[in-house]
C-alpha cells in the first residue's frame, strides 16, 4: 500500500500575524511572543524572527504588529 504524501504549505511571517488576529487585544509584546511560541505549525526560525523583532509594547490589533514589523 502506498503512503499518502501530505502537502504542508509553509507558514510565512505574515501568517504568524494572521494567527495573532485571534489574540485578545490589547496585548503586551510578551503575551504575543508567548502566543507565537505556542504555534507548533510555525517554523522555529519564523518564531525566533518574531521574538527578535517585535518591540516590547502594548498592541491594540494585529495591524499594529504588521506596521511595526514592516509586513
Amino acid at each position: 500500500m502506498k503512503s499518502k504524501e501530505v502537502n504542508v504549505m509553509p507558514v510565512t511571517k505574515k501568517e504568524i500575524i494572521e494567527h495573532l488576529g485571534h489574540v485578545d487585544y490589547p496585548a503586551k509584546g510578551k503575551d504575543l511572543i508567548q502566543a507565537c511560541n505556542n504555534m507548533i505549525d510555525v517554523p522555529k526560525a519564523d518564531r525566533e524572527w518574531f521574538v527578535n523583532n517585535l518591540p516590547d509594547r502594548t498592541y491594540y490589533n494585529a495591524d499594529e504588529i504588521k506596521k511595526v514589523l514592516n509586513l
